[in-house]
């Protein structure tokens, strides 16, 4: 509603300039008509009415559909190998059916010489909502040149097709003497897109983003935003936390897991002032994780699997304050990682695994 105000109150103040336009700054190139023709082409013809040409009345707008509302579970199921994979549906919860929101694959080795690589080669549940915009049209990627040494950040569209924002930016030439340029996908806010530059370890990594409307040198700043809003979780050499979604502003769902039993996990709400635990899944005969809270607030959907049996994992919905999970029939793909605990089926997959992340409940 406040971007139709805001889209009114333009064209009245347009009106009222009587349709002089200001000199503004922009980022893109005349775009190409189906003709050949360039849009600063277009804008410099004669209007038909000063040329004698007839003039035939406009026709009536044609009403466009605005994009349909994303209501459901969100849910990502990642492959990650020669080719990687993503596919993103909207699970309505009462039904289990599915609604396709972004299918992309793209090839990891183009003919030898540029390689497209997730942010990271492992999926878990806090990473794999950064790696995909807000509106689920983007997904991140790094493309790699191999005879030149370069990365270069980016995304895929729901066309397979590359952006390249490092290119964009005017970066791909920079480099340190004989060093190639190297920056590498991180992933989205809300608007903005963040990369980083240079070195690939943790320590020592410059993070950078810029605004997804507005992809220029100028409104680049630098900071880790995706990081810095994680909250501290304590970890040891045994077991740790993975964040998977927030309750509030002092209380998060959290994975908890066991490093010993290859990750094996139970989702639980973690209070980052206090740092109390508080388990709201009843029983223990199964691993539960990847919780993600609905929009009310008042229940959790989470991926769920047997210690004991063949079943493979499943989507169920519980109560946040407590209470018996209830199944979502629905289908999701996860692959077999053959271990000591098997049938250990894989949740956190790094190269070649498959598996279903939740990302979001809307």
């Amino acid at each position: 509603m406040r971007k139709r105000i805001l889209a009114l109150a333009l064209c009245a103040g347009m009106l009222l300039l009587g349709g002089c336009a200001s000199e503004v700054g922009v980022t893109s190139n005349p775009t190409e008509s189906p003709t050949g023709t360039t849009s600063s082409q277009v804008e410099n013809e004669i209007p038909p009415e000063e040329s004698g040409e007839l003039v035939s009345e406009p026709e009536d707008p044609v009403e466009t559909n605005e994009p349909e509302e994303v209501s459901g579970i969100i849910a990502m199921t990642s492959e990650i190998s020669g080719d990687c994979t993503f596919n993103i549906v909207c699970i309505d919860p009462s039904t289990g059916e599915q609604r396709t929101l972004l299918d992309v694959t793209y090839t990891s080795n183009v003919g030898k010489d540029i390689y497209y690589l997730p942010p990271t080669m492992t999926v878990y549940s806090a990473s794999a909502s950064e790696w995909v915009s807000s509106d689920f049209s983007k997904i991140a990627a790094t493309k790699y040149i191999s005879g030149t040494g370069e990365y270069h950040a980016g995304w895929f569209n729901e066309f397979g097709e590359f952006y390249d924002v490092t290119e964009a930016l005017g970066l791909q030439a920079q480099s340190d003497f004989d060093d190639p340029a190297c920056y590498f996908a991180g992933g989205f806010t809300d608007d903005c897109f963040v990369y980083y530059a240079n070195n690939t370890s943790y320590d020592g990594r410059n993070y950078f983003y810029v605004p997804l409307t507005n992809i220029t040198l100028d409104a680049v700043q630098e900071g880790d935003i995706i990081n810095s809003a994680l909250p501290t979780l304590p970890a040891d050499s045994d077991s740790g936390y993975n964040l998977s979604d927030w309750v509030n502003e002092t209380q998060c769902l959290v994975d908890q897991y066991v490093k010993q039993y290859n990750r094996k996990t139970n989702s639980v709400i973690f209070d980052i002032t206090t740092g109390e635990v508080t388990e709201f899944i009843p029983g223990t005969s199964r691993y539960n994780w990847n919780g993600v809270l609905s929009p009310d607030g008042s229940s959790v959907a989470f991926l769920s699997s047997p210690k004991q049996g063949t079943d493979s994992p499943a989507l169920y919905i519980t109560p946040l304050s407590g209470g018996d999970p209830i199944r979502v029939e629905t289908t999701l793909s996860f692959s077999d990682s053959h271990s000591i605990n098997s049938p250990n089926f894989v949740q956190y997959p790094a190269s070649g695994g498959i598996c279903t992340t939740l990302i979001d409940w809307r």
